[in-house]
């Protein structure tokens, strides 16, 4: 086992990787934690209530591939997070993780 991933299977969270809102999906570990702006602000308040704004970086296992979850997103605490952007990052010519940038998928709050 390469060193990022004892690191993860040892510290990351629990997340679904789903193809659809609805049902069962991959289960693996990663990192996921909230990219802040310049304001540092996460939550606009709006008159409808509480808008997220914030945008999350994933850093998860080379083998669970995220470029096919455009209808489902990563299920992480409950939360569904849709994906931004995912590229697969190599150290050399060997998969090292996946990188991602996700959001609090839209109604699922």
């Amino acid at each position: 086992m390469r060193a990022f991933e004892t690191v993860l299977a040892r510290y990351g969270k629990i997340v679904e990787l789903r193809e659809t809102t609805e049902g069962a999906g991959l289960v693996t570990a990663a990192f996921l934690q909230a990219i802040r702006g310049k304001d540092d602000r996460a939550v606009i308040p709006t008159s409808m209530g509480n808008l997220r704004e914030e945008t999350f970086l994933y850093l998860g296992d080379p083998n669970c591939a995220l470029n096919h979850l455009e209808e489902g997103g990563v299920l992480c605490d409950g939360i569904l997070y849709e994906v931004l952007s995912a590229r697969l990052v190599c150290m050399g010519n060997r998969p090292s993780h996946w990188r991602a940038i996700l959001k609090v998928k839209e109604g699922t709050e």
